[in-house]
């Protein structure tokens, strides 16, 4: 607003920034993906969120992978090793830009058990944490015939 002694006069302005960083979320890890979950969604900066880079890496030392998610979707990384440990983050995008990235979280992807019919099938991982390799895994079952197992599907 401008005053003078010859009036006055005022004008509305926008004005539209990159969007926050996410603080409020969730991180949680399935057998090859992260799960991202936003408890807030982070301020908008004027104009609407239209999407959100998911980054991962291993190591300090690689590079960052990221994949951008529209806000549509859930915020998933995919297509990740199982039994790793991954350091993951995310940013929101609007049409001015991408805000800064969220803290780092460190997740540990699970390990993953295929089920089909009445067998069932475990990835594990090699620990190498002697001179003599694990050459193989013995895996024993009897008939529950005590019925213990009922109350579960």
């Amino acid at each position: 607003m401008a005053v003078s002694i010859s009036g006055n006069a005022s004008r509305d302005a926008a004005i539209h920034t990159q969007p926050s960083s996410p603080h409020y979320l969730s991180v949680s890890p399935g057998p090859t993906s992260v799960l991202f979950s936003l408890k807030t969604p982070p301020i908008s900066g004027g104009t609407p969120i239209t999407s959100f880079v998911l980054q991962w890496r291993q190591s300090a030392e690689e590079q960052w992978e990221e994949v951008t998610v529209p806000v549509s979707e859930l915020l998933v990384i995919s297509s990740l090793k199982p039994y790793i440990l991954y350091t993951v983050d995310l940013a929101a995008l609007n049409a001015v830009g991408l805000g800064p990235f969220s803290h780092t979280s460190s997740i540990h992807t699970q390990g993953i058990m295929k089920i089909e019919g009445n067998s069932f099938s475990v990835l594990l991982k090699q620990i190498n944490d002697s001179e003599t390799p694990l050459l193989y895994f013995n895996v024993r079952y009897r008939q529950d015939t005590h019925n213990t197992l009922a109350s579960y599907p």
